[in-house]
């Protein structure tokens, strides 16, 4: 199992496309060349174009592995780009499975207000030119916490089994004019907390 965290802005998504630079097709392109054949990764979450992540959990079969964990990290990371980093690898059991043993997701959106952006945040912030009523939004926001429906707010197009999602937690904080949102579920629909 790895841990990865990536800065999305170049990245076309983590899943794997043809012709186009993913997270999951470097790793798996990395990790290929440490042990000669080239794994079928699986992720806990996948994340589209220019989203970031600091804790997605990955895993793959890693029979005949040619070293062991700690010098396979190095390795791995003497290999990857500027923009993505393997933080921790460790064995799990076969059986492990990212995406349905995950007991949470966390999303986190940082919304910078005012007139002009701050260029410290601009890969990692939306600009909102006003101001924000963060007693308005923290009102709405108990409104969505608990089990509910939250096909309405899915990509439209998305084939959805079961649309119940167990938000559980949202928090809105400020810190002057940076606003952070952070969301908290067992799972979400594609595309449910995107701006």
């Amino acid at each position: 199992m790895l841990v990865v965290q990536y800065d999305g802005t170049e990245f076309y998504g983590s899943q794997v496309q043809p012709s186009v630079r993913t997270v999951q097709g470097t790793l798996t392109e990395a990790i290929g060349q440490i042990l000669g054949r080239k794994p079928r990764l699986l992720f806990a979450s996948r994340t589209d174009r220019g989203v970031h992540a600091t804790h997605n959990v990955c895993a793959f079969k890693a029979e005949g592995m040619p070293m062991p964990l700690s010098q396979f990290l190095d390795a791995l990371n003497d290999r990857m780009p500027s923009d993505l980093v393997v933080v921790s690898a460790r064995e799990v059991p076969a059986k492990f499975h990212p995406r349905y043993l995950a007991v949470r997701r966390d999303y986190v959106y940082r919304i910078w207000q005012g007139k002009r952006e701050d260029i410290r945040y601009r890969r990692f912030a939306a600009h909102w030119p006003g101001t924000l009523d963060l007693a308005s939004m923290r009102l709405g926001a108990t409104m969505l916490r608990g089990r509910h429906d939250f096909s309405a707010f899915a990509l439209a197009s998305s084939k959805i089994e079961d649309p119940k999602c167990n938000l559980s937690e949202i928090r809105l904080k400020s810190y002057g004019k940076l606003l952070r949102a952070e969301f908290r579920a067992d799972r979400f629909l594609r595309r449910m907390v995107c701006f």
